[in-house]
């Protein structure tokens, strides 16, 4: 996905938004203080999510990002297993073409991890 494409039909019309919207509901759970320090946004170092068109727009609505190096660890702990469960998935359930056989070869899949 190019960087234009990325902001247009990503970052203004469903991240901004909603990165707004969880903004506006912070507040500390004692006083509803909206004084709650800003979220970090978090994106891998896809060229459309590392452009300099991106950092641009997300900084113009200041949305502030999580500075890590591009090859740091992943700090979601199951994107490690996404890869051979999809290996699995096709292996033992060849090419789910429904919802409901997607959902259950995930589910299947996913209950033989230990």
């Amino acid at each position: 996905m190019d960087n234009l494409r990325y902001t247009y039909e990503v970052l203004e019309p469903h991240l901004i938004p909603f990165y707004k919207e969880i903004m506006l509901q912070r507040h500390d759970p004692d006083t509803f203080k909206h004084d709650q320090p800003p979220f970090l946004f978090q994106q891998d170092n896809a060229p459309s999510h590392a452009s300099k068109w991106t950092k641009q727009r997300l900084k113009k609505e200041g949305i502030e990002l999580l500075k890590h190096i591009g090859n740091s660890p992943d700090m979601n702990a199951i994107e490690g297993a996404w890869m051979p469960i999809r290996i699995a998935i096709t292996k033992d359930w060849g090419a789910p073409h429904t919802l409901e056989w997607t959902d259950r070869a995930w589910r299947g899949e996913q209950e033989k991890i230990p």
